[in-house]
């Protein structure tokens, strides 16, 4: 079983999750369509994630600036960095 999440870095609230068999791009992107369920419009938002395959994918990449959403990434190599999100809210 596979556990895909969206955590607001303001107040530390899981604002979607999704869980799966695989972990494929789908479990990636169908958590973001249940967040985005609850929240339609969402400009000034920056989501951040690693370089892993779901967040490099084509459909990803497509799917968040459609609602207004900017990617960002954390450098190759370095789960530490750190940056400043604005919350869902």
């Amino acid at each position: 079983m596979y556990h895909s999440a969206i955590k607001d870095l303001f107040n530390n609230e899981i604002v979607a999750y999704h869980m799966s068999l695989r972990n494929d791009n789908e479990l990636v992107l169908q958590t973001f369509r249940n967040a985005f369920k609850k929240t339609k419009d969402v400009p000034g938002l920056i989501v951040h994630s690693d370089q892993g395959f779901q967040y490099t994918s084509r459909a990803y990449h497509d799917m968040l600036p459609k609602v207004g959403a900017q990617i960002s990434m954390s450098r190759r190599g370095n789960c530490h960095d750190i940056y400043t999100f604005r919350s869902l809210h």
